[in-house]
């Protein structure tokens, strides 16, 4: 799930709190971390490639809180706000770049 591992000191890295749901369509992230407090939820983003490591891009969001529509590994996948909200991102390009 991506979660990060503590040093032997105990230290734990700062992973950032990008998530999903925060980039702009166009706009490139890999995803951190997913959230693993449901394990169904967790098997579905997994169907879909949605894991850590995985290079995402937003392609669209539909109007009113409508699904987002994203491209992992070459497909397009929609998915609705609470699942995007449950993905932590890092980016790697902003719009346009």
């Amino acid at each position: 799930h991506g979660d990060p591992i503590p040093s032997q000191e105990g230290a734990i890295a700062d992973v950032g709190d990008t998530r999903l749901v925060d980039l702009a369509p166009g706009e490139t992230a890999t995803v951190r971390r997913v959230s693993d407090r449901d394990p169904a939820q967790l098997r579905y983003l997994g169907s879909l490639g949605l894991i850590p490591g995985a290079a995402v891009e937003l392609v669209d969001v539909l109007p009113f809180d409508g699904p987002f529509q994203v491209r992992v590994d070459g497909l397009e996948r929609v998915i609705g706000k609470p699942l995007a909200e449950a993905i932590a991102v890092e980016r790697t390009a902003e719009r346009g770049g």
